[in-house]
């Protein structure tokens, strides 16, 4: 199976606080931020990736570097085979794009639908445009005419009506459709990824599932890979075909989602499902404690503090992510 994107290693820290020219005369150490903590991780071409988590976890951290948002500070990003750096970030940026979880902050509140739609291909370099204009000029047609025939179809592909929202602002939709513009922005461009953070978590359960169903046959449909970020498992049960756990900055446990979750082999991965209320029994049982600070981790394995089977040598020594079949688990109980 080929993979279209291959995270070795990655690594993003922030510094914690602000600094002064004081700090750095009196060489005072700088505090670190481990968003991410040695990340590595392949997406297949054509799947649905959730990587699922608790706040703070590094979920959307990772997407932003998907998608060039942001930088690591250690390791490497291969997309298509090319390594992504600063002098290859358009190759990148013509294939991939992001939907945010709240669209309201996004999108511009003033400018009219139709024109948010067609951002994505205006806000393109010009020599990438050039595809777009040959395809005009072997029609016949203008490109101001292609754009709309490319806007009216994005548009279309998420379930909303062109003539009844082009000329509407963002601020004048609903919550459901102006989550529908951002994905239509996002399609327009004829990506082959998309980063899809969150992205039905800030709408009502209703609205949720008509969102799903429409990425759903969209991913089917235009043949796209998703990265897909989520606290939600069982959205994530849902939609994807592999699924990532993160913890505190860190993968434990990585695989096939049927298996993920029917046979869930980490800790922390069973205490996340039983939180969630089934056909069969409506009792959760949330993870206990608080997620650890990225600033100060634990030793050794960063959940050993609220595993309910942890070891001594859980406390001193963290475990790698170790193969169990068609998956990856990060645990010393399959040592």
């Amino acid at each position: 199976m080929s993979e279209v994107y291959r995270f070795e290693d990655i690594q993003k820290y922030y510094i914690a606080g602000k600094r002064g020219i004081l700090d750095d005369l009196l060489k005072i150490p700088k505090v670190y931020v481990k968003a991410l903590d040695g990340v590595s991780l392949s997406v297949p071409a054509g799947k649905v990736v959730a990587v699922v988590g608790e706040s703070g976890s590094g979920k959307t951290t990772l997407g932003k570097i998907a998608v060039t948002l942001e930088k690591q500070t250690g390791g490497k990003v291969i997309f298509n085979g090319i390594e992504v750096g600063k002098n290859t970030y358009w190759d990148v940026r013509k294939h991939v794009d992001m939907v945010f979880q709240n669209p309201a902050t996004s999108l511009n509140p003033k400018m009219k639908v139709k024109d948010i739609v067609q951002e994505s291909i205006m806000n393109l370099p010009v020599e990438e445009k050039k595809s777009f204009e040959e395809e005009a000029k072997s029609r016949g047609i203008s490109m101001e005419k292609l754009l709309v025939e490319k806007v009216k179809e994005s548009i279309s592909q998420v379930g909303l009506i062109y003539d009844e929202v082009k000329n509407k602002q963002a601020r004048e939709l609903s919550g459901g459709q102006v989550q529908r513009v951002a994905i239509a922005r996002s399609i327009i461009k004829h990506p082959d990824v998309l980063v899809l953070d969150e992205p039905t978590s800030a709408l009502d359960e209703s609205i949720q599932a008509q969102v799903l169903n429409i990425l759903v046959d969209l991913q089917e449909k235009l043949k796209l890979t998703y990265i897909f970020i989520t606290h939600n498992i069982l959205v994530a049960r849902y939609i994807s075909d592999y699924i990532i756990v993160l913890y505190a900055g860190k993968i434990v446990e990585y695989g096939p989602s049927e298996e993920v979750l029917t046979k869930p082999l980490h800790p922390y991965t069973q205490l996340l499902l039983s939180s969630v209320p089934t056909t069969e029994s409506k009792d959760v049982k949330p993870p206990v404690g608080d997620v650890p600070s990225l600033i100060n981790l634990p030793s050794g394995c960063r959940f050993h503090p609220r595993c309910p089977f942890v070891m001594e040598k859980c406390r001193s020594v963290d475990p790698e992510l170790r193969t169990q079949g068609d998956y990856q688990v990060a645990c010393w109980l399959y040592e």
